[in-house]
């Protein structure tokens, strides 16, 4: 049961962050058009994933991952030559790629993106190993260039 409220807060957490980045179009959904109902059906394949993997590899895998890709997005974001448009493109991580669809295509856009990431903050507490993981990662990347 633990364990389940613990995927709850992951799955909450992903959908404040579409919500900062997308406001109220991430609630418009017209089934009756076919980009929307791919669009939710993209959307649930990937709770599906998150229930998956939380319940076979554990929850700390689920906000490491959730975790990473927030870095990663953030980190493409601040390397954009064009950072200075609000509406430039960023490349999202694979897994998060396929959301990026009818309704919620903009989530590309780099405010969009960056609004995105915050959620990041709201996610479960990891365990030990994944804190420590991510603090030398961390450590890596403001010491390299």
């Amino acid at each position: 049961l633990a364990v389940l409220k613990k995927i709850r807060a992951c799955w909450t957490a992903f959908l404040a962050g579409l919500q900062a980045a997308m406001g109220n179009t991430l609630l418009c959904y017209h089934m009756s058009r076919p980009a929307h109902r791919e669009a939710a059906r993209r959307l649930v394949l990937f709770c599906c994933w998150l229930i998956k993997t939380g319940l076979t590899g554990g929850v700390p895998t689920v906000v490491e991952e959730l975790k990473r890709w927030k870095r990663e997005i953030r980190s493409r974001v601040m390397a954009l030559p064009g950072a200075t448009s609000l509406r430039t493109k960023v490349k999202l991580p694979t897994r998060l790629a396929g959301l990026a669809y009818g309704p919620l295509s903009r989530l590309t856009e780099q405010v969009r993106a960056l609004a995105f990431t915050a959620e990041g903050r709201a996610l479960p507490e990891p365990n030990r190993v994944a804190i420590e993981k991510a603090r030398a990662e961390h450590t890596v990347s403001l010491t390299s260039g």
